[in-house]
């Protein structure tokens, strides 16, 4: 299976985490990855172009199904690819196309503020119709509305002007969320990091308040006994490495798996593009962690 994207899909007021891969007749599938599900895979190369979004925001298979070195597009895909130029908005000039300026400017969008369990705060920009599904792809503890804004350039012009305060960032990298995956952040902790922060702005400033959602329930981890381990290993390619175990859960893009007390933690952004291959004949009870031989 080729894997084109890390999937968080909503379910009532839940959501089911995965990945969409692309089937060998192009079509596109979710795949589950839930809690306590048993994987055994092979990552196999080379690293092929995932395609390109439509107007119609319909991922369209790469004609060529060509090989990238680089990201997970092909420069002809990139270049065609309609919301590309929209992910590198600062909200100072437009680089996209004329149809695409157009539904910009007519859309709803919220400016959030995102927390993290290490405390991190960030600030970002979604359409407002799936705004909690982007908090949760993120992994974050918890998040709110800061502004509803009609037109995006307007509210990432927003997100850049806020995302120079000292106490936002505007990213938040994979170490940071794979070292505080044993750490928690309580919500009043929360609350308060969102205040200190409001309360430092100008008096004449527009934020004044947001509401936090607690965004921690719809992970699946728990509390893990002992710090997961990066998969694969340092600086080591996927390509031929295998992952066994059992899915201890996902938070935003994180995969926890393990082999009773041990532990591994993965980047599934680190697959897209790539392919997987299921069904090692490994039995995965081959391995321990140091708490097995602890009484």
């Amino acid at each position: 299976m080729h894997i084109v994207r890390v999937t968080w899909k909503p379910e009532g007021t839940g959501f089911h985490s995965g990945f969409t891969i692309r089937k060998s007749d192009s079509k596109l599938e979710f795949h589950s990855l839930e809690k306590g599900m048993q994987i055994a895979w092979t990552v196999k190369g080379p690293k092929l172009c995932i395609g390109r979004v439509s107007e119609k925001r319909h991922l369209i298979a790469c004609p060529l199904n060509s090989i990238v070195l680089k990201g997970s597009k092909c420069l002809e895909c990139s270049a065609l690819d309609t919301f590309d130029p929209c992910i590198r908005c600062t909200g100072h000039q437009c680089l996209a196309d004329s149809i695409r300026r157009g539904e910009c400017e007519s859309s709803d969008y919220i400016v959030y503020l995102a927390l993290f369990s290490d405390g991190t705060l960030k600030v970002g920009v979604s359409s407002k119709r799936r705004a909690r599904v982007r908090w949760v792809e993120q992994g974050a503890d918890y998040a709110g509305i800061l502004t509803e804004i009609r037109d995006g350039k307007v509210a990432r012009r927003i997100e850049h002007d806020i995302g120079k305060h000292p106490a936002v960032a505007l990213a938040v990298s994979g170490y940071q969320k794979k070292n505080s995956l044993m750490t928690s952040l309580h919500h009043e902790a929360a609350n308060q990091i969102v205040a200190d922060f409001l309360g430092s702005l100008p008096d004449d400033s527009q934020f004044k308040e947001v509401e936090l959602e607690d965004l921690t329930t719809h992970y699946s981890l728990g509390e893990l006994d002992a710090d997961p381990l990066p998969w694969p290993e340092g600086t080591q390619s996927v390509v031929d490495q295998q992952l066994l175990g059992d899915v201890m859960g996902m938070k935003g893009a994180l995969l926890v798996t393990g082999i009773g007390h041990a532990y591994r933690v993965i980047s599934l952004k680190k697959l897209i593009g790539y392919t997987i291959e299921e069904g090692i004949n490994t039995h995965i009870n081959s391995q321990s962690g140091l708490l097995d031989f602890i009484e």
